[in-house]
């Protein structure tokens, strides 16, 4: 991150001044038409949706979309339970800081104007859109863009958060981006290096869970998500905090939708550990219809008038989720010094023991003690993990 505008070069006070009052009083409710701005390049295509300040398209163009968006249309249930809207939607880290409108601590929901806006879109030529979110209380505002082009690799989307203060006094936040993840994909992020450990939010079986849909293979932890079906009974939501570099992939349909974030340095991130967060995060939905991938960038204290920016770039690589080498190559293709190449590259054979396991038929668990609301612990699963529309 740093402290100035950076590629967010178009901000202005006047645009400031109208993004403050587009959602005043949060932005929840029916269903809005929605307003999409589509981008193209070099083979790829996004589509972002103003009204519910999701990216609810990523994927290469004219074929299929990688990101998963169960609930786009839908509004706030009549409980006034959450809407998981999906897509790649971003939010204000710590969660321990989230307010309601009267500022009275609210860790959940996230306040309805970070998380759905509305926002101001622009598009600049066919390739790049930006956005400006509405000033939140603590004088912070999003502004996103995300551009389609090429870099020495090949094809990539070029993805940027800045958190500008728009208040008089500092402000302390990071960016928090999440993609949602069709059932059934495989995700993949780096194994934390030896004396760090993957951490969890308060679940019971959260532990016995993660054993149960995770195998380790050379510096990857692959998480199969099909997986998590075995254990639909217990019911509730549960996160891994994943203290990492910032790399994730998701593989769906013979592709790897791989994003890449700006450099972990333990020392910087300290305050973000400290809060219950980590630069990698996964979370688990049992019995919902999607899972979420996360990067976080580092929490910051922002000066008014400044801008913090985070940066992630994007990439599609065809492949098979079992071969991780790939993921090695493709990393020290993108970056070398970043990313060298592990020494057990050359002696790695392709594995069918892994193959199995990630392709084989879950077989569901024992009862829970206590089923989800509406439905019974042995229910089949709401949805076939098969034949998702991959809208």
């Amino acid at each position: 991150m740093s402290g100035r505008p950076g590629t967010l070069r178009r901000l202005t006070w006047l645009v400031l001044a109208g993004a403050a009052g587009l959602c005043a009083a949060g932005c929840y409710g029916p269903y809005r038409p929605r307003s999409l701005q589509r981008i193209i390049g070099s083979g790829l295509a996004a589509e972002y949706d103003s009204h519910r300040d999701r990216l609810v398209r990523f994927g290469p163009r004219g074929r299929f979309n990688l990101l998963r968006v169960p609930d786009e249309d839908a509004g706030v249930g009549e409980d006034g339970s959450y809407a998981h809207f999906g897509g790649m939607y971003s939010w204000i880290a710590p969660q321990s800081a989230w307010t309601d409108e009267q500022g009275r601590f609210q860790p959940w929901p996230p306040p309805a104007a970070m998380d759905v806006g509305p926002t101001r879109a622009t598009r600049h030529g066919l390739s790049e859109f930006e956005a400006f979110g509405p000033v939140l209380r603590s004088g912070l505002q999003e502004i996103k863009s995300v551009q389609l082009g090429r870099d020495h690799y090949g094809p990539r989307a070029l993805v940027t958060h800045g958190l500008h203060n728009a208040g008089e006094q500092a402000a302390r936040g990071g960016v928090w981006l999440s993609t949602g993840v069709i059932p059934g994909s495989v995700v993949a992020f780096l194994t934390p290096e030896q004396g760090r450990e993957v951490e969890f939010s308060t679940h019971p079986n959260a532990r016995e869970v993660w054993d149960n849909v995770t195998r380790s293979r050379g510096r990857w932890t692959l998480v199969r998500t099909k997986r998590y079906y075995e254990w639909l009974g217990m019911g509730g939501t549960f996160k891994a905090r994943v203290p990492s570099d910032r790399v994730i992939a998701m593989h769906r349909r013979g592709h790897w939708f791989v994003r890449i974030g700006d450099p972990w340095s333990p020392e910087a991130e300290s305050l973000l550990t400290e809060r219950g967060h980590a630069p990698v995060e996964v979370a688990v939905n049992f019995g919902r219809r999607i899972h979420e991938a996360a990067l976080l960038g580092p929490i910051e204290t922002i000066a008014p008038g400044e801008t913090n920016e985070y940066r992630e770039r994007w990439y599609v690589i065809p492949g098979m989720a079992s071969r991780v080498r790939q993921l090695d190559r493709v990393l020290h293709s993108i970056d070398p010094a970043r990313f060298p190449l592990p020494q057990y590259l050359a002696d790695e054979q392709d594995d069918p023991e892994l193959e199995h396991w990630l392709n084989e038929e879950p077989e569901m668990g024992p009862p829970a003690e206590e089923a989800p609301p509406g439905r019974d612990a042995h229910d089949e699963p709401p949805i076939d993990i098969d034949d998702v529309s991959d809208r």
